[in-house]
C-alpha cells in the first residue's frame, strides 16, 4: 500500500517526554518577571507542547498566558503575533485606568474597542504613529499585571514585530514573562540581537531543545500506545528514521497503525518484523514480542 493512499489518525502523547528540566527552567523564569524565555529548536521538536504544558500549570489557570504566533505567508501581517494574543483579553483588562496612549491601538484590536480610551488627534509622520503603537501595546501589557506571553514560530516575524520586542525588552512591565519561540536555523540577525543588551533585571533563559534519544523515543512511543514500554528495537527504529524529533514520532507511529503494522489484539500490540516497516540495511530484523498494555 502506497503511503498517499493511507488515512492516518492523530495520534498525541498524553504525557510530556524528555522536557523535564526545561520545563522547569521556563517555570522558574515566568515565575521571576520581568522575564524573557527563548525557546530555539528545529521544526517539530516540540516548542509549541513545551509552552502548552506551560499554560498547563495550575498557577496560571487564572492568568492563563496570551498566545499569539506568526504564519509563513509572503507579507507578513504588522505586529500580526501580538495582535493574536491580545485580541481575545478584552475581559482581562480593568474597566477605567488604561492609558491615554493605548487608543492609538483601536485599528489594530477593534475587539478591545470597548475598554480602549478615545483615539488620540492623527498623526501624519509614521515614525510618530509607530512610536504611539509601540507604546500603546507596552501600556497594554503593563495594565495585565501579571501575564505570559507567549509568541510563537518568530523565524517568521514581520520587522514590526521584531522592532516592538526590542522596544519592549528595553523597558519591560513588571510583571510581564515573555516567551518566544523559533527555528535557530531560521532566526535573522534581528531576533538573535533581542537578548543582546538585557537590563540586569530581567530574568533571561535561553532553551535549545535537542531530539529525543532512543530511552525518550521509547518511552514516548510506550504513552501514545497506553503501554508501559516498547522493544528497544522498536525505539531505535523510530528513533533512527524520525532523528528523534517527537513530532516525527508521533505521525510515524500513526502511519504505522494506518498500514496495519502496528495493530492491537486484545491488551497487546503485535509488530511485524523490521524488514516489513522498510528499514534500512543493517538495521535489526527480529520480530517485535508484543508487550502488555
Amino acid at each position: 500500500m502506497d503511503d498517499a493512499d493511507v488515512t492516518t489518525e492523530r495520534v498525541i502523547s498524553p504525557i510530556l517526554v524528555g522536557r523535564d528540566m526545561e520545563l522547569r527552567r521556563l517555570l522558574a523564569a515566568v515565575r521571576r518577571p520581568p522575564a524573557v524565555v527563548m525557546i530555539e529548536g528545529e521544526a517539530g521538536i516540540g516548542k509549541t507542547r513545551l509552552v502548552g504544558e506551560l499554560a498547563a500549570e495550575d498557577e496560571l489557570r487564572d492568568r492563563p498566558p496570551l498566545v499569539g504566533g506568526c504564519a509563513q505567508i509572503r507579507e507578513p501581517f504588522p505586529l500580526g503575533p501580538v495582535v493574536e494574543a491580545l485580541r481575545g483579553a478584552a475581559g482581562r483588562f480593568p474597566a477605567v485606568g488604561l492609558s491615554p496612549v493605548t487608543g492609538a491601538l483601536h485599528p489594530l484590536l477593534p475587539e478591545l474597542a470597548a475598554v480602549l480610551p478615545a483615539a488620540p488627534s492623527p498623526l501624519d509622520a509614521p515614525a510618530g504613529l509607530r512610536h504611539r503603537v509601540f507604546r500603546g501595546l507596552t501600556e497594554l501589557l503593563g495594565a495585565l499585571g501579571q501575564v505570559v506571553l507567549v509568541l510563537e514560530d518568530l523565524h517568521w516575524a514581520d520587522e514590526q514585530t521584531i522592532e516592538f520586542l526590542g522596544y519592549l525588552l528595553a523597558d519591560p512591565p513588571p510583571g510581564l514573562g515573555l516567551v518566544l519561540t523559533f527555528r535557530g536555523e531560521e532566526a535573522g540577525p534581528g531576533l538573535r540581537a533581542l537578548t543582546a543588551r538585557l537590563r540586569p533585571e530581567l530574568t533571561h533563559t535561553h532553551l535549545v531543545l535537542a531530539p529525543l534519544d532512543a530511552a525518550h523515543t521509547n518511552e514516548l512511543t510506550a504513552s501514545i500506545l497506553g503501554t508501559a514500554q516498547v522493544s528497544e528495537e522498536f525505539a531505535a527504529y523510530l528513533c533512527e528514521r524520525t532523528s528523534g524529533l517527537p513530532y516525527a514520532i508521533q505521525e510515524l507511529v500513526a502511519l504505522l497503525r494506518a498500514r496495519g503494522t502496528l495493530v492491537q489484539r486484545g491488551a497487546r500490540w503485535a509488530r511485524k518484523t523490521l524488514d516489513d516497516l522498510g528499514a534500512r540495511p543493517g538495521c535489526a530484523t527480529r520480530c517485535w514480542s508484543g508487550c502488555a498494555a
